[in-house]
């Protein structure tokens, strides 16, 4: 009799652990949801922010608009375009690479840290095959999210982009001071090809920096 009331109460006892752990569970994926949710919500929000930062202020004032005229003439309105439409172009690139480059590392890094949390955090121990789990899937994800980032090269993309931007930045400012005539004309033509051209070397590997300035060729 006195072994069977002993059983008895080991079972219930477990029966009272597991009971606790199904309880424990719920709440502690609610958390771990909770967390993540957060997270990708304030990256979210940074990367919209940023990406709705004004750009080519200065560029736009020296080629000037439809309504309201630039520092250039008439004649070289179209040639500002186009070095404004370059422009754009580059830095949203730039904007975007940045965003994915940094995005990776970040949620790599918070991962990697939630993953160590998740082992040691002493509030569910009933739960221990559970936060396994969970640890193991957050260090996947951070290993996989640093693999993207160096396999897609991020970070030459998007700095070769910021580059060009700048570079291009540049040849306004040089529209806006140097007289020009067609022979100028044909070489601010060639120094945005040859921009353009160093972007891609730069993005594929190659690190050729273009030091091209269109008063350079005008002093030869």
């Amino acid at each position: 009799m006195a072994e069977d009331s002993n059983q008895k109460e080991g079972l219930s006892a477990a029966e009272s652990d597991n009971c606790d752990t199904i309880k424990k569970r719920p709440h502690f994926r609610s958390l771990s949801i909770m967390a993540f949710i957060v997270i990708v919500g304030v990256v979210s929000i940074v990367l919209w922010r940023v990406n709705k930062a004004p750009r080519g202020v200065a560029i736009t004032k020296i080629v000037g608009t439809e309504h309201k005229p630039g520092m250039i003439p008439k004649t070289l309105k179209p040639l500002g375009d186009l070095i404004l439409a370059n422009f754009k172009e580059y830095r949203g690139n730039t904007v975007k690479w940045s965003g994915v480059y940094y995005s990776c590392l970040f949620l790599s890094a918070v991962f990697s840290a939630f993953a160590g949390f998740v082992l040691k955090v002493g509030s569910f121990p009933n739960a221990s095959v559970l936060k396994e789990d969970l640890a193991a899937l957050l260090a996947m994800l951070a290993a996989l999210l640093i693999t993207l980032s160096t396999v897609g090269d991020f970070q030459s993309k998007w700095q070769a982009n910021r580059i060009a931007a700048s570079e291009v930045e540049g040849a306004a400012y040089d529209l806006a001071r140097t007289p020009f005539g067609q022979s100028e004309i044909d070489q601010m033509i060639s120094r945005l090809k040859e921009i353009s051209l160093t972007r891609n070397q730069m993005i594929v590997g190659e690190s050729k920096h273009s030091s091209y300035t269109l008063t350079d060729e005008i002093e030869k």
